[in-house]
């Protein structure tokens, strides 16, 4: 009887994942369509430019660029992206990627 349902259950895994590798794929369009220069030559003012079109940020919450030279904001050889979680926020693992970007003379941005 054991033996059965193993067998049973086997042949399911087995007709499932023919199913999934045999089945219709979804064509994916890869193509980028980011225009640069629809950021400028101020990505601050940018970022303050799309988050004033979402109503009730709240404080601390805003996307921001950490320049690895503050007098100077100027790109550099290796960016830190920070992508929070649904319900975190930059706050949640800092100092960690400020340190991060501090050690390896990068620009950091939090989204």
């Amino acid at each position: 009887m054991g033996r059965r349902i193993l067998l049973a259950v086997l042949g399911l895994v087995v007709i499932l994942l023919s199913g999934f590798y045999l089945g219709p794929r979804v064509a994916v369009d890869t193509t980028i369509r980011f225009d640069p220069s629809a950021i400028g030559d101020d990505p601050q003012a940018y970022l303050a430019r799309e988050e004033a079109a979402v109503p009730n940020i709240r404080d601390g919450l805003d996307k921001e660029i950490i320049w690895a030279n503050p007098l100077v904001h100027a790109k550099t050889k290796l960016a830190i992206v920070y992508i929070h979680g649904f319900s975190a926020s930059k706050g949640e693992i800092r100092p960690l990627p400020d340190d991060v970007a501090g050690e390896l003379e990068a620009n950091l941005f939090y989204t």
